[in-house]
């Protein structure tokens, strides 16, 4: 997968700085808000409603590709994420 098209969060600006170093779109998440306005920016629509509609999409899968053909890890990341943002306590 080109890490030009990898977006990789992060409470550490040196793990976040390492991920940049690589290619990756790397992003410091300081608090809720920051990470929402970081996943709208990058991909243009509410994060929350993006990965609500993925998990939908790939329910009962235990793996998704990309249209690329590459394996994606993130179903867990994006389930996660959407449990954050959906959830007022971050």
């Amino acid at each position: 997968m080109d890490p030009q098209c990898t977006l990789f969060l992060d409470n550490k600006a040196e793990n976040v700085r390492t991920a940049r170093s690589t290619g990756m779109i790397g992003v410091l998440v300081e608090n809720r808000e920051v990470l929402i306005q970081s996943l709208k920016v990058v991909y243009g629509e509410d994060p929350v409603k993006m990965g609500i509609a993925f998990l939908q999409a790939n329910k009962k899968k235990l793996h998704s590709y990309t249209s690329q053909g590459d394996f994606l890890w993130e179903v867990k990341i994006i389930l996660f994420c959407t449990l954050i943002l959906d959830n007022n306590s971050f």
